[in-house]
């Protein structure tokens, strides 16, 4: 895959993401690379909406992201995980 299909892909799945009531799971072999492959995704698109996501590490799986939705610009969204 091409560095822009990549990142065509991660801003599909934040927009999944985002729809989502508190956020999703990612399965990855490369959590490191995948987390920066969504900022960059987050960047590129300059939505704001999507400001409210966070995307960290499992904090129980290894080879998984957690995209949340933590305080954005409209206040708190929902939770801390």
């Amino acid at each position: 895959m091409t560095r822009q299909g990549a990142i065509a892909e991660a801003r599909e799945i934040l927009y999944l993401a985002l729809a989502e009531p508190i956020g999703l799971l990612v399965g990855t072999n490369d959590v490191a690379a995948a987390r920066a492959r969504f900022y960059a995704a987050r960047r590129l698109a300059q939505d704001p909406a999507l400001a409210v996501l966070q995307v960290r590490a499992s904090p129980v799986a290894g080879g998984e992201l957690v995209m949340i939705k933590g305080a954005g610009p409209s206040g708190p969204d929902v939770m801390g995980v």
